[in-house]
């Protein structure tokens, strides 16, 4: 194993202007995580930018069952009839595993986060919708703020990163080094590597979630845990460590930043995450799986 490379980070104390833009997404754990750094930071954001990208792939569940019947004949039609039962199990195992994933993941992101709805809807902060990079560069470019702070958001240019005056900092729903890019709650379960789900508060970099690491937290799980519900679990811990790192950062303290190496660990596309994946997550669940792997962990 390689030594660790650490450093320690501080702001210039020079910059007593603080100012923040928020980079995210629209979902409700994004408006989580904005309404908690307006309660945090408030005066100090100057922009929140909500980045417009292809929906989550269960965010919709279509019930126009005309479609779903021309999806499925247009799978088996040029089937041979010996293996077309098999296609047909095929295709009813992909789609109610899709429908259970999503159901899942709607529902335990609003049973963890239904309160902040309306603590979003009544803030009073500088809303900019942007679609690509141009728009965000510009934003930056006119703002120049102390911090970028982003969830959910793009892949950060080298030339809006150069902007900033004081830090880029990126909250990840997992455990750099061992599991960066998407789905990465996920893949520890599917891996059966409970211990490596987690969150990891890092400085931004061009690559995916590669930059030195400020803060990072494990998530406590129990047995009525989802997959779902670890997901945003973990989000949710990483806002909240999230805003203790700027925090320090504001006051002038230093912060442990641990540099990651290039080739270490590993980067999951959203491609690599399919139906099996998900299949295979709920039975471990369906068999407590979670459960069984508490009892051995924490003698629970």
């Amino acid at each position: 194993m390689k030594p660790l490379n650490i450093s320690k980070i501080r702001l210039d104390p020079s910059q007593t202007d603080i100012s923040i833009v928020l980079i995210t997404q629209n979902k409700l754990r994004h408006k989580r995580f904005i309404v908690r750094f307006n309660e945090e930071f408030g005066y100090k954001i100057s922009n929140v930018i909500i980045y417009e990208k292809n929906s989550d792939n269960y965010s919709s569940d279509s019930n126009n069952i005309l479609d779903k019947l021309v999806f499925i004949y247009k799978k088996i039609s040029s089937i041979r009839f010996i293996s077309l039962f098999r296609k047909i199990h095929s295709i009813n195992k992909t789609y109610f595993t899709n429908r259970r994933f999503r159901k899942d993941m709607i529902e335990s992101e609003q049973r963890l986060n239904h309160s902040f709805q309306n603590k979003f809807n009544k803030l009073k902060l500088t809303f900019s919708n942007v679609s690509n990079f141009d728009e965000v560069y510009s934003i930056i470019d006119k703002s120049k703020p102390t911090f970028l702070i982003s969830l959910g958001g793009p892949l950060i240019p080298v030339k809006v990163l150069n902007i900033i005056s004081g830090f880029s900092i990126n909250q990840h729903a997992g455990m750099s080094p061992f599991y960066k890019g998407n789905y990465t709650t996920f893949w520890p379960l599917y891996r059966r590597d409970i211990l490596k789900i987690g969150t990891t508060i890092h400085l931004t970099k061009s690559g995916a979630d590669s930059g030195g690491i400020i803060g990072q937290e494990r998530i406590s799980l129990d047995q009525t845990d989802t997959p779902g519900s670890i997901f945003h679990k973990t989000v949710i811990a990483g806002t909240e460590l999230m805003i203790i790192v700027v925090k320090k950062l504001i006051e002038g303290k230093e912060v442990e930043c641990i540099e990651q190496q290039p080739l270490e660990g590993n980067t999951y596309l959203s491609k690599d995450f399919t139906t099996h994946h998900k299949s295979f997550i709920y039975n471990d669940f369906d068999k407590s799986f979670l459960s069984n792997e508490l009892n051995n962990i924490y003698k629970i």
